[in-house]
């Protein structure tokens, strides 16, 4: 893992984490034979991804790279990565904000580029470590990304949940809103409703009711500003958890170009 610090980008709207290590013009050839006839990737990277450019790697014996659970955008330019017996990139990640640019890619055993969205579980982490409580956020007006939030009723509150934030971004940027993961022990007993705008007033993007283990497709604002309502029933055990991206267009999960 390397070491890494916190840079605020964007016009100070996100936080990106960028690794202290860089690996440019690196020749890995024949890599990934172990011990006992054994394999590995080429290049195995777990945490804040270097940066990484003109990068060679040729002949390994299973996939010439593997990102595993990255905790921060991928960026790999002008590399070359062929003949290799597995993938040429396999990339197992619950961030997204992988970019491939001016590569080539050909000639491996099995596909050459092979992204896996990763299934994050905050909910088992007891401390719901990186998440705040989205009924008791604080949301300022020079709001910096990303932000973690979960929403929640359990099953001894007597009443109906409902609360409310909208979140700003700068002029001419877009919030992305991603349901990271669901849980609940009775469907359709809360909804999310995502409105352009600052208030009810304004058009609705979208309407769901919360099911278990089912996650909402990505949604992107058309201006800078998005409001949340989330309503739930009494007497129910549920959480939804979500991020939300500030960019200056809707974030994604791979891009090749």
């Amino acid at each position: 893992r390397a070491n890494h610090e916190k840079v605020l980008s964007l016009q100070n709207t996100l936080y990106i984490p960028r690794s202290l290590s860089s690996l440019y013009y690196v020749n890995i050839y024949h890599a990934g034979a172990g011990r006992d006839q054994n394999t590995t990737s080429a290049l195995h990277i777990e945490g804040v991804p270097p940066n990484m450019e003109y990068l060679e790697i040729v002949n390994s014996a299973y996939n010439g790279m593997n990102i595993t659970n990255p905790e921060a955008p991928i960026n790999i330019n002008n590399c070359t990565i062929r003949n290799n017996r597995g993938y040429g990139v396999f990339i197992n990640s619950s961030y997204g904000s992988a970019e491939i640019f001016g590569c080539v890619i050909n000639e491996n055993g099995a596909d050459g580029i092979r992204y896996v969205h990763a299934e994050e579980r905050p909910d088992e982490r007891p401390d719901r470590l990186g998440y705040s409580d989205f009924c008791q956020l604080a949301v300022a007006s020079g709001q910096t990304y990303p932000v973690q939030i979960f929403a929640e009723q359990s099953i001894f509150q007597t009443r109906d949940q409902e609360c409310s934030k909208v979140f700003t971004t700068n002029i001419g940027h877009v919030l992305t809103l991603h349901f990271i993961r669901a849980a609940t022990e009775r469907n359709d007993s809360a909804s999310i409703e995502i409105y352009e705008g600052s208030n009810l007033n304004n058009r609705l993007i979208t309407k769901f009711s919360i099911r278990n283990n089912t996650r909402p497709q990505s949604l992107t604002s058309n201006g800078n500003q998005m409001f949340i309502m989330f309503r739930a029933s009494a007497g129910t055990e549920m959480v939804i958890f979500m991020r939300i991206m500030s960019g200056l267009r809707k974030s994604f999960d791979v891009n090749v170009s």
